[in-house]
């Protein structure tokens, strides 16, 4: 398997200044609006598209407390981990019905996605579009 065909999308588009190729893989990630509801669970995957282990933390931030963390997961090579963060107890389990955000740091390039599950009260009181929910990464 051409593990380098995982870790770039050929797009050929003039767009962007002559470079054909887009990176859908990072070492350096951040979710914003995290919310575990009272009844239900949240996921985020990760997927390991490098030719190695991974080795990744999460750190989750509160707006009124110390961080917690780090969250310690390792994804085999060529493999994708969900992991559910309702779940997540070492160090601490992340509480319900509280906004968090968090950081997710790779030894080597891994891709990120955070389901939302949109169908909660909290996040249809407040209106949001989904495009709020998409994880975000840092080149590099």
């Amino acid at each position: 398997m051409n593990h380098g065909s995982l870790r770039t999308l050929n797009r050929g588009s003039f767009n962007e200044a002559g470079n054909t190729e887009i990176t859908i893989s990072s070492k350096h990630w951040a979710i914003i609006q995290g919310w575990i509801p009272a009844a239900g669970d949240e996921t985020v995957s990760l997927l390991n598209v490098s030719g190695q282990k991974a080795h990744v933390e999460i750190t989750v931030y509160y707006s009124h407390r110390d961080p917690a963390g780090p969250y310690c997961i390792t994804v085999p090579e060529g493999r994708t981990e969900h992991v559910h963060l309702n779940r997540l107890t070492d160090p601490e389990p992340i509480p319900r019905e509280t906004n968090y955000e968090s950081t997710i740091e790779s030894d080597v390039p891994i891709v990120v996605q955070h389901s939302k599950a949109f169908q909660t009260r909290h996040y249809r009181e407040q209106r949001m579009s989904e495009e709020h929910f998409l994880s975000h990464h840092r080149p590099g």
